[in-house]
């Protein structure tokens, strides 16, 4: 039975992993794909169109099934991969 520690020190690998990388020069991020990244080029637009956005989800089958059932989810989804874009170039809070 996995112990209530095991996420963090999974967690604490993972970021020992991932810095050892980065100070080495070896971290190799795949590139993010297309739909995706024109989706978050729409929603940075200041005056973006939703069926724009709605178009271009729809480009990509996957993402236009999960909004044919809910679009919230899509929503979802794209904050949390923004969220996670951000949080890849905001400075460890440890190193303040």
């Amino acid at each position: 039975m996995p112990s209530a520690e095991m996420p963090k020190k999974l967690g604490s690998e993972l970021e020992r992993i991932v810095l050892e990388r980065i100070a080495n020069n070896r971290l190799v991020l795949p590139a993010m794909p297309a739909v995706p990244q024109r989706c978050l080029e729409i929603l940075k637009e200041p005056d973006f169109n939703v069926r724009k956005l709605v178009k271009e989800l729809e480009s990509e089958p996957v993402l236009a099934l999960l909004g044919g059932f809910s679009a919230s989810l899509v929503y979802r989804i794209l904050q949390r991969l923004v969220d996670t874009l951000d949080s890849l170039f905001q400075p460890h809070p440890s190193s303040k």
